[in-house]
């Protein structure tokens, strides 16, 4: 009877085991952090100690802004995003200017600012192409009396 005889686990062998396995964790740490540093800064203000001693201002605006009981539904198709607004009686808010920062959730490579116009009864559109996925628009509108109202909503385009 012819056996083959086992293979001896040789020093070489740990070695290969060894730089596989570091190596395969290493690569994939490497490209996480590439990843993670090409997406998004992690930049949400600029300074956060002034932007802490600005806190009681901003509640108050925020506070201000909440009892307009404005609110905006934005819808996506064919190339045009539109904005419609209400009140706190839902009747629709005309006479606005609305400017809005469109642009993806983690990415700012695709950031744009949109000048709406109205279009028919409290609705408000502008022309902009956006591909399929999650986008977000920073909305600054200022009502017919100089109500300041701003608010950031999220929207799906496509699938």
């Amino acid at each position: 009877m012819n056996q083959a005889s086992p293979r001896k686990f040789t020093g070489y062998h740990m070695i290969a085991v060894m730089v596989l396995f570091f190596g395969t964790i290493i690569t994939v740490n490497m490209i996480m952090a590439y990843n993670a540093t090409q997406s998004w800064t992690g930049l949400v203000v600029k300074n956060s100690y002034v932007a802490s001693q600005q806190f009681n201002e901003v509640t108050a605006e925020k506070e201000a802004q909440l009892a307009l009981g404005w609110k905006a539904i934005p819808t996506y198709e064919r190339g045009e995003l539109q904005i419609a607004l209400t009140d706190k009686d839902k009747e629709a808010l005309t006479n606005a200017i609305i400017v809005a920062k469109v642009g993806r959730p983690a990415f700012e490579s695709e950031d744009h600012m949109l000048q709406m116009a109205e279009l028919e009864n409290g609705t408000y559109g502008a022309a902009t192409d956006l591909g399929p996925g999650v986008w977000d628009a920073d909305v600054k509108v200022t009502g017919a009396k100089g109500e300041i109202w701003t608010r950031k909503l999220r929207f799906r385009v496509g699938g």
